[in-house]
């Protein structure tokens, strides 16, 4: 403008010196009180438009910006406000956070005007260097003015002035929560956040944060390929053991306690990690669960490979990926998204936040009426892996000393399926679920990755439990619709094999003979393997030690008798299961208590021992139908 004579050089100096930036915060802090702020569902809704204005309808970003804030544009959104309101009050009401220690984080900016005309802001990274603290937290909004204003005495001199103050308090845990309709992929419902909402565009925890998913993505990168992709079913067993992959020890959330053999509907019943990680490292490679997750489930914040700045190599293509431990993280929209394509009997359904936008002449110039999807699995495979959500919430039969990952979230007259996610202490917690008619996925957490204080590590769970219970409210129960070409077939959870009457239903722990269910083709042949029956004298030694071993020829027949034990492979570390294993040293040794003939005294009448000979009956083989199992 000097240069063409418009200004001076004076001016041109005295603009130099101007920091605009401090203005236009001073302009935008009075903005933000005098407009009410847009919901996180709108903040999100103007992000979609403004992006599909570009890569759809072909305008810039300036054009589009033009066009959406002042082109008369009628978008149609997907956004339902009575479930909105339901999710805006129970993720915001206090009471559904009494078991947690609340917090308070904030943020913080000042600029102020020198006595020498030169410009300085601050922010609450002056604050943390002021304090000597890495995080500002604190119990009350009261003690945050306080350290504010102690911060400013020490500061500023009498001859600043200040030009702007802008400062947005934030309750801690945060939470986040998007509702889809799995079979449109329209968005119903989002939250970015709890508490009140101050400004516009501010940051939706549902959208636009990543965080680690935890164990929900067992089913998406392990179980879900394993049962789809590499011919895998509900019943295929792993021995949960002490676990390593290159250097990195594989420990169960409920510690170094080991149960043995267990099956991938138990893997994800009980959320366990040996299983999990088994199960892709096994059967499904890293590279598959990875292709999975990225290309049929849509989560596109996924690292193939990238590079620190030391060098150091960064990638989601690892045994980490069955926990969940990834690069970035996911976003919870994401990850509802895909757990909505299981819901969906396998169709992924791209989530959309509207249908149509249209402009000032009526013409259609976005048109988001039809879904986009894909096959991302199979019926049968989205079926068969929500029958196991469905059992994380409501239980099952099968002996374990585990319970059940989600029986929190159990609904109280729809049937629900869901999977819970924990990461290493407790930093993240998730939960994402669904029914016959919605998708909904919670996460909770602090927002600067601080751990949460509270020993109820399910509160997120109710909250979760409230909101889908209140928007069924007026719903028709349905159950989830069973595919034709899945049957019913007795196994044993010990093996996946059929199940051996009188053996497996014998285990010492309980009858571990249940119902599975099987596509058509993948039902097992083979009779149990992991169990066996043996004939053994049970006596006392004359000081009263008890002994088993093999029946001789001198065993009374009173007793003998027949016990189960597990079958385990020479290569199996210890676990439960070895407390039930007939000892190998006494296999080829017959009893020696009874290793002499009775005495004249001794002699007692001889019967035929107990047990022995017997033949496994034949399974029932039955076809399920109708769309409740009637399990």
């Amino acid at each position: 403008m000097e240069e063409q004579g418009y200004i001076t050089a004076e001016e041109r100096a005295e603009a130099l010196e101007d920091d605009v930036y401090v203005r236009i915060e001073a302009v935008n802090t009075i903005v933000k009180e005098e407009v009410a702020p847009y919901s996180y569902f709108t903040d999100e809704l103007i992000e979609q438009v403004l992006q599909d204005l570009q890569e759809e309808a072909g305008y810039s970003e300036a054009q589009a910006q033009t066009l959406l804030y002042s082109g008369g544009l009628k978008i149609y959104g997907t956004q339902n406000p009575s479930i909105q309101a339901i999710v805006d009050q129970e993720i915001s009401d206090p009471a559904n956070y009494e078991t947690v220690s609340n917090k308070f984080s904030f943020t913080y900016s000042l600029a102020v005007t020198h006595g020498d005309n030169t410009s300085q802001r601050y922010t609450d990274s002056d604050i943390r260097v002021f304090l000597n603290q890495s995080r500002l937290e604190f119990d009350t909004e009261d003690e945050i003015k306080q350290v504010i204003q102690e911060f400013k005495d020490a500061t500023l001199v009498s001859s600043d002035t200040v030009l702007s103050e802008y400062l947005d308090i934030t309750l801690q845990p945060q939470a986040s929560m998007v509702i889809m309709d799995q079979t449109t992929g329209h968005v119903l419902a989002l939250a970015g956040g709890r508490g009140e909402k101050t400004t516009s565009l501010s940051l939706n925890r549902a959208t636009y944060t990543p965080r680690q998913p935890g164990s929900t993505f067992k089913v998406l990168a392990a179980f879900a390929p394993a049962i789809d992709a590499k011919d895998a079913t509900l019943g295929t067993v792993y021995y949960d053991e002490e676990y390593t992959v290159g250097e990195k020890s594989i420990s169960n959330w409920w510690g170094s306690n080991y149960l043995g053999y267990c099956n991938i509907r138990q893997g994800i019943v009980y959320s366990m990690n040996v299983v999990a990680t088994k199960c892709l490292m096994e059967t499904v490679s890293p590279q598959l669960g990875f292709d999975y997750c990225r290309g049929n489930f849509g989560i596109t914040t996924l690292v193939d490979s990238t590079y620190t700045s030391d060098g150091t190599r960064l990638t989601d293509i690892g045994a980490a990926l069955a926990l969940g431990g990834l690069t970035r993280g996911v976003t919870n929209l994401e990850l509802t998204a895909a757990f909505a394509a299981i819901a969906n009997e396998g169709t992924y359904t791209k989530p959309i936040f509207y249908t149509q936008v249209v402009d000032h002449n009526g013409v259609v110039i976005l048109d988001h009426t039809t879904p986009v999807t894909h096959q991302a699995i199979k019926p049968t495979t989205a079926f068969l892996l929500t029958d196991a959500m469905r059992e994380s919430i409501e239980g099952n039969d099968i002996p374990c000393r585990l319970t059940p990952s989600s029986p929190m979230a159990k609904l109280d007259r729809m049937t629900a399926a869901g999977k819970s996610g924990t990461t290493t202490d407790g930093v993240d917690l998730w939960f994402v679920g669904y029914t016959p008619y919605y998708t909904c996925g919670i996460w909770t957490g602090f927002d600067d990755h601080t751990k949460i204080d509270t020993e109820d590590n399910n509160y997120h769970k109710i909250i979760w439990k409230k909101v889908m219970d209140r928007i069924h409210k007026p719903k028709a129960y349905k159950a989830f619709p069973i595919p034709d070409d899945i049957i019913q077939v007795p196994v044993c959870a010990k093996s996946g094999q059929l199940c051996a009457e009188g053996i497996c239903n014998n285990d010492p722990r309980g009858s571990m003979k249940y119902t599975e269910y099987f596509v058509k083709g993948t039902e097992p042949e083979v009779y149990c393997e992991k169990h066996e029956r043996i004939k053994i004298c049970k006596s006392e030694f004359p000081d009263g030690t008890p002994s088993i071993g093999i029946p001789g020829p001198y065993c009374p027949a009173e007793n003998i008798t027949s016990q189960v034990y597990m079958v385990l492979e020479p290569e199996d570390t210890y676990s439960d299961d070895m407390n039930y294993v007939f000892p190998w040293r006494l296999r080829n040794t017959t009893c020696e208590v009874h290793a002499e003939p009775p005495t004249e005294e001794e002699t007692t009448t001889e019967e035929e021992p107990e047990g022995g000979g017997e033949t496994a009956e034949e399974p029932e083989t039955t076809e399920a139908s109708g769309e409740d199992s009637g399990e």
